[in-house]
C-alpha cells in the first residue's frame, strides 16, 4: 500500500462555523497558527453558501450555529457529494447523539472545552483517511478511463466495468457503518458475490478490548478457528503463541451455513491501515482458483478498503471508550454514569423494573495519599476498581465518580440482592492486602444502598441521594460497613431535605 506523507496543512483550507467569542477567536488563531487556511462563519446559511462556491477540506462546527442543525449540514453535504469532512463540536457530548452524527456523515464530534493539540490530532487522522480515500477514487477513475479505451475488447470492457463498480459499491457501502460486524458482512457478501469462494475469513487486531477477533462467513467449530487462527496470525505479523488467550470468534452478524470441512486452497492478503499490519483478509477454495494480476490487484484493493474501514470503526470506538471510561482505574467515569442510570430509571418508570444503587466512599483514603504519597494513592484505587469489577455481574455498570468514590447501578435489582454485592466487595477489601513499600494496607470502604421501592421516585437524582445518605450513615456508624436506605430514620423526609 503506497505511504501518505506527513499533511501539509497549507494546503487546507477550514471552515469553522462557531458561535463569535473567546473561544472561537482561539480555536482559530491555533489553527491559524498550525498554518491552516481559516475562515470563520457564525451563520448557517454562509456555511451552505460555502459548499455550493468553493467547498472548504474541512468544516467545524458547533452545534449550537444560528440556523443550522448538524443533520441538517451533513445531509447538504451528502446531496452535494462532496469530499468535505466535518467535526462536531458540542457544549453537551452524548455518545447516542455523537453516534448518530457519524453514521450520517461526520468523521467524529469533540466536546468542550476544545484543545488544540487534540484538535490537530483529528484534523491530521481525518485528513489523513480523506487521501486515502481520494487514492480509491483515483483508482477507480482511472479504471473507467482505461474500460472507455479498450472499446474494441468488449470483454475486458465488462470485466472493468464490474470491478469498478464493485469497489465503489464497496467503499459506498463501507463509509455507511462504524460497526465492526457490519463491515466484515457488507465485505463477505461483496466477495462472495464477485469471488465466489467456499469460506472467507477475517482476523483483525483491531479491538478496544486487546482482543485478535476472528469472523467468518460459515459456522466454523471451535477446533476449525483455532487450526485456522494459528495458520493465520504469523502472516498478520502476529505470535500464536503471545496471542492466543486474546483469541476470539465471534458470532455471526449474517445467516451462514455450516462448514463440513477445510477447503484446502488459500489466497490471503493483509489488512493494512495507517502503514501497519492490523490483520489478515483470507478466501479460501475447494478448487484452486485461476486468477490473473488485475483479479489479485481488485482483491487487494477490497482488502485495503476493508482495512481503513476497520481501522476507522476501531479509531471512533477507542474515542467514544475514552470520553465514557476512567483513565486510571478503566472504570465508566461520571458522564457515562449520569447517562446509564438516566436510562435505567427511564426503564423503571415504563416498565416498572427493579433498580438498585449502590454508593461507594473508601474510607481515611486522603491519609493514604498524605503517607505514601499520590502514587500509592493510585494504586490503591486501581486494587479497589480490580475487586469492584470481578464481584459485579456482566449486567452491572461500574463507576468510579471521582477521587475515591466509587458507584455501581444495578437494574433489575433489589436492594437485598444489591446488599449482597455490596457485601462481596466488603469481604474482597478485607482480604486484599495491598503492599506500599515495606508496608502492607487494608483500604476499607464505607457502602450506601438504595432501591427505587424506597419511597416513591419521580427522578434519578433522589436515587442517588438516598443511596448517598445511606453512604453518610454508614461512615457515621464507624466506617468499614453497609448501611440501606431503609436503615434512615425516614428515606421520605431524606429526599424531602435532600
Amino acid at each position: 500500500m503506497k505511504k501518505h506523507h506527513p499533511i501539509s496543512p497549507r494546503q487546507y483550507s477550514i471552515l469553522l462555523v462557531d458561535q463569535p467569542g473567546f473561544e472561537r477567536n482561539l480555536i482559530a488563531e491555533a489553527l491559524a497558527a498550525m498554518g491552516f487556511q481559516i475562515e470563520c462563519g457564525s451563520e448557517g446559511n454562509e456555511a451552505l453558501a460555502r459548499l455550493d462556491q468553493d467547498p472548504p477540506d474541512l468544516v467545524i462546527l458547533d452545534e449550537m450555529v444560528k440556523g443550522l442543525t448538524p443533520d441538517v449540514f451533513l445531509t447538504h453535504l451528502h446531496s452535494r457529494d462532496l469530499e468535505t469532512f466535518v467535526l462536531i463540536i458540542s457544549s453537551n457530548p452524548d455518545l447516542d447523539r455523537g453516534m448518530d452524527w457519524v453514521t450520517k456523515g461526520a468523521y467524529a464530534y469533540l466536546g468542550r472545552p476544545i484543545e488544540p493539540g487534540r484538535l490537530y490530532e483529528y484534523i491530521q487522522r481525518g485528513l489523513e483517511n480523506k487521501e486515502a480515500f481520494k487514492e480509491v477514487v483515483d483508482m477507480a477513475r482511472n479504471l473507467k478511463a482505461a474500460n472507455q479505451a479498450l472499446t474494441r475488447e468488449q470483454s475486458a470492457l465488462k470485466v472493468k466495468t464490474e470491478e469498478l463498480r464493485f469497489l465503489y459499491d464497496l467503499g459506498l457501502k463501507l463509509s455507511a457503518t462504524l460497526e465492526d460486524k457490519e463491515i466484515i458482512t457488507i465485505v463477505a457478501a461483496a466477495l462472495t458475490h464477485l469471488f465466489q469462494p467456499d469460506l472467507i475469513v477475517v482476523l483483525t487486531a483491531l479491538s478496544t478490548l486487546g482482543e485478535i477477533r476472528m469472523f467468518a462467513d460459515h459456522i466454523i467449530d471451535k477446533k476449525t478457528a483455532l487450526a485456522l487462527g494459528r495458520e493465520l496470525m504469523p502472516e498478520a505479523g502476529l505470535s500464536w503463541d503471545e496471542t492466543a488467550d486474546r483469541f476470539q470468534l465471534m458470532e455471526h452478524n449474517f445467516t451462514a451455513r455450516p462448514l463440513f470441512r477445510q477447503p484446502g486452497h488459500r489466497w490471503t492478503t493483509p489488512l493494512l491501515a495507517a502503514g501497519q499490519k492490523r490483520g489478515l483478509l483470507g478466501l479460501y477454495f475447494f478448487e484452486e482458483p485461476s486468477w490473473d494480476q488485475d483479479r489479485r490487484l481488485l482483491l487487494e484493493n477490497a482488502a485495503l478498503q476493508t482495512a481503513q474501514a476497520l481501522f476507522n470503526a476501531y479509531q471512533h470506538e477507542s474515542a467514544l471508550n475514552r470520553a465514557a471510561h476512567d483513565p486510571l482505574t478503566g472504570l465508566f467515569n461520571r458522564l457515562a454514569f449520569e447517562e446509564h442510570l438516566n436510562r435505567e430509571f427511564e426503564r423503571h418508570l415504563r416498565y416498572n423494573s427493579e433498580l438498585a444503587l449502590i454508593m461507594i466512599d473508601l474510607d481515611h483514603f486522603k491519609s493514604v495519599n498524605d503517607r505514601y504519597g499520590h502514587k500509592a494513592g493510585d494504586d490503591v484505587l486501581v486494587r479497589v476498581a480490580r475487586i469492584i469489577r470481578e464481584n459485579v455481574r456482566a449486567t452491572d455498570i461500574a463507576v468510579r465518580l471521582g477521587g475515591e468514590e466509587f458507584a455501581v447501578i444495578m437494574p433489575d435489582t433489589d436492594q437485598a440482592k444489591a446488599r449482597s454485592l455490596a457485601r462481596r466487595i466488603e469481604k474482597r477489601l478485607r482480604q486484599e492486602a495491598i503492599r506500599i513499600g515495606e508496608d502492607s494496607l487494608k483500604q476499607t470502604a464505607s457502602q450506601g444502598v438504595a432501591d427505587v421501592r424506597a419511597v416513591r421516585m419521580n427522578h434519578p437524582d433522589e436515587l442517588i441521594r438516598l443511596a448517598d445518605q445511606a453512604m453518610y450513615l454508614a461512615k457515621a456508624k464507624g466506617r468499614n460497613t453497609i448501611r440501606l436506605a431503609t436503615d434512615l430514620a425516614s428515606p421520605a423526609r431524606e429526599l424531602a431535605h435532600g
